[in-house]
């Protein structure tokens, strides 16, 4: 899986699925969720999982997740998503590392924020380990904000079509 994701990454321009209007909707969308759900938290220490929109699109949130936070990161599975993240964000701490064996201690994160991150996983078995290291970055009384995608939407199916046969 994660080198599909290396060959996404290495793509001039991978965003197919969004428009730059409907990129910026789901942003604000996306902060104005996540700021109401933590405004009672202390921001100190954020990390975002999934680096996707911030290396390609205009839905990135990345640097204005926490503007007052003291330690900003985020980690893609894919090195060369990060590397591009990086060269979007310079501000934040970017990481290459797998959901599945987070490289942080335990209890290192006030907030963590995982948006269309565990829904690609293949099987239920990686989903959980992935969610269970998630929450073990967790200070206690932290707050996970985790969004899935929505099978729901009437793009879902054509589009994630498109995504696996290589034809988006």
């Amino acid at each position: 899986m994660s080198r599909d994701w290396e060959e996404i990454g290495r793509q001039p321009s991978p965003s197919w699925y969004l428009d730059p209007v409907v990129a910026a909707q789901k942003r604000d969308v996306h902060l104005a969720l996540i700021r109401k759900w933590w405004a009672a938290m202390g921001q100190e220490c954020v990390l975002k999982t999934d680096l996707f929109e911030e290396a390609f699109g205009e839905d990135c949130i990345l640097p204005a997740l926490a503007p007052g936070a003291r330690f900003v990161c985020g980690i893609d599975t894919a090195s060369s998503t990060a590397r591009a993240a990086f060269l979007r964000v310079p501000q934040a701490r970017i990481v290459a590392c797998d959901a599945r064996r987070m490289c942080f201690k335990p209890g290192a994160f006030h907030v963590v924020v995982s948006t269309s991150t565990l829904d690609h996983f293949e099987n239920k078995e990686d989903f959980s380990l992935a969610l269970r290291e998630i929450h073990g970055l967790l200070r206690p009384g932290g707050l996970l904000i985790l969004t899935l995608d929505n099978p729901s939407n009437p793009l879902y199916w054509p589009l994630r079509f498109l995504s696996q046969t290589g034809l988006a």
